[in-house]
């Protein structure tokens, strides 16, 4: 006769697997939304635990992690970004492309200011065109590690609009781009900024100020 209180821990050893398996067929809508640092990672995250053990309510979930909202189109491709370091910089390296050093501080130029945080003391000249901040070096020239997970690979972009003598601000990210003190910026939305103009991303501590002049 079968015994089936002996055969029980062979029986598990056989599910166990299965139940790994099942689990992250069942999260693979979760594990797609955080790889991609999706802008909506939380309500994705939310979504399949919840509703997920129905089909349709995890093919809506894996649908929309798989499709990212792209912000909307930045006005040019930075090339040449210049970076000055004054006496007081810090002893972060910046990661800026095509870099040229040079004294911008004698005349009236658009700039990025570095006030506390990974790049605190340095100065990025925003004339030669747009800058983005973030982890990926592919797509940012303001580069932070990988280990500062609350910042995005691409989270903000800047530029100065020459027209209208205004700085335009573009949060990209998922934990956001705020004003100081802390008034959140909208997803993909450019925002004209004024100089003087204090900004962090992710966190307090990584604080920025643009200046003209």
């Amino acid at each position: 006769m079968f015994n089936i209180f002996a055969a029980w821990p062979f029986l598990v050893f056989l599910a166990f697997p299965l139940f790994l398996f099942t689990l992250a067929i069942y999260f693979i809508p979760t594990i797609i939304a955080i790889k991609e640092d999706h802008p909506q990672k939380a309500a994705i995250i939310v979504l399949n635990i919840l509703g997920g053990w129905t089909f349709i309510i995890w093919l809506i979930a894996l649908i929309w992690a798989l499709i990212k909202p792209a912000p909307a189109r930045e006005q040019s491709s930075p090339t040449n970004v210049m970076v000055v370091q004054n006496s007081h910089a810090h002893a972060a390296g910046n990661s800026v492309t095509s870099a040229i050093q040079r004294n911008i501080f004698n005349y009236s130029t658009p700039k990025l200011i570095g006030v506390s945080g990974r790049y605190a003391g340095q100065v990025v000249d925003l004339s030669r065109g747009q800058v983005a901040i973030g982890r990926d070096p592919n797509v940012a020239h303001l580069t932070y590690p990988n280990t500062n997970d609350y910042i995005s690979r691409k989270h903000c972009v800047i530029h100065f609009d020459e027209n209208r003598q205004k700085f335009i601000l573009q949060d990209t990210s998922t934990n956001g781009t705020y004003l100081y003190p802390g008034e959140r910026l909208a997803y993909g939305l450019p925002v004209q900024i004024e100089s003087g103009t204090r900004f962090f991303i992710g966190e307090p501590r990584e604080q920025y100020e643009l200046v003209l002049g």
